[in-house]
Order: structure tokens, then C-alpha cells, then sequence
């Protein structure tokens, strides 16, 4: 799509891998990425959720290959049973079970979400959920609404700073000292699959 072209433009001025493929088809493209990176395990977190927390990806990568020395795990996800903020969602998924939902599936939410043809079928791949001590998915981090997106730039505005990161943690810190924030996006309804 040319709106894509000025994130392609980017990614090459900053020597960033980039790969494009079907805007409809999202199964395809990643299945299609993952075959030209030779990728065996792919992490999964999605543009809508610009509050994404590394240390808890790499605390979910870190279960996913420990448990794959012992037995064969295909699909790890923080958003099978929720226990943190919707926003900080993240999948890792074996490259097979890629390929199969990238032959298999054929309904057009499966194509356009990625995933659900694997985390569907319990009976056909295993399928872990990892889960935060605390129940925090009350919390909505993503954006899709005016109201997420108000939130996040709240968000931005108190925690951001030039070349820092913040945390799962830091935002919580600051609903604790701000408590109207969490407000804003709190009557955004989730849409389901499909919708």
C-alpha cells in the first residue's frame, strides 16, 4: 500500500530490515517474512500497542524456549487467559505452526488476525498461557479509539524521555499517582474477532 512507503522509506535510511506484503492477508505476510528471515520461532506484538514491555517479552521468550528443551511447545501467548493490560499482547509461535495455519486457514479473521487458527485448536497444537502474579487486564493500554489514544499520549507525556525506556511497572506507578487516567479509555468496548 503507498501510505506503507514512508515506513519502508524509514527502516531503509536507518538500515532496518523491512518486509511488505498483502495489507488483507496478514497470515500471509508473516508467514512469507518468516520464510525469507528462515525464521524457526517468531514473537508477535502488533503496532496498536506502543506501550509493549521488553522485559516481559523476553521473560515470555525465555518460558518458551526453556519449556521446548523439554517438550515441544508451538504457541505461547500473555493473551490466552488475560492477566495483564490489554497492550502489552504478545504471541511466540513455532514456524510450523505457522506454516499449518498458513495452509489450513481459510476464514478471512484467520487470515487477517494471524494467530487464531493456532490458539483455536488446543486438540491439534500446544498451546501454553503465561500469566502476570496480579490480574491487571482491566487495564486497556492499546489503541484503536480517540479515548486509547488520548490515554497513551498521557502515558507518553508523563513517563517518555529521549532514548529511555519505560516499563509495565512505570505506568502502573503512574495510574497510582494519577488515578483519573485511567479513566479516559475506560468505557472502550473491545471488539471481537471478525468485528
Amino acid at each position: 500500500m503507498p501510505e506503507d512507503d514512508a515506513t519502508e522509506e524509514f527502516c531503509k535510511e536507518n538500515k532496518i530490515d523491512c518486509f511488505r506484503g498483502s495489507s488483507e492477508d496478514v497470515l500471509s505476510r508473516y508467514y512469507q517474512a518468516a520464510v525469507d528471515y528462515e525464521a524457526d520461532t517468531i514473537v508477535r506484538v502488533t503496532s496498536d500497542c506502543p506501550a509493549i514491555d521488553p522485559v516481559v517479552i523476553d521473560k515470555m521468550i525465555d518460558k518458551y524456549l526453556r519449556l521446548n528443551k523439554t517438550e515441544k511447545v508451538d504457541y505461547l501467548s500473555n493473551t490466552i487467559k488475560r492477566t495483564f493490560p490489554r497492550g502489552l499482547d504478545a504471541e511466540i509461535f513455532s514456524f510450523e505452526a505457522l506454516a499449518e495455519a498458513f495452509r489450513c486457514a481459510n476464514e478471512k479473521y484467520e487470515r487477517e488476525h494471524v494467530t487464531p487458527y493456532i490458539y483455536q485448536r488446543p486438540d491439534v497444537f500446544k498451546i501454553v498461557s503465561y500469566e502476570n502474579d496480579r490480574d491487571f487486564s482491566f487495564h486497556r493500554w492499546t489503541v484503536d479509539t480517540a479515548d486509547d489514544y488520548e490515554l497513551m499520549k498521557q502515558i507518553y507525556k508523563n513517563l517518555y524521555k529521549p532514548n529511555k525506556l519505560f516499563y509495565f511497572e512505570d505506568v502502573l506507578k503512574l495510574f497510582e499517582k494519577k488515578p483519573e487516567l485511567i479513566k479516559i479509555n475506560q468505557k472502550v468496548k473491545q471488539k471481537s474477532l471478525g468485528e
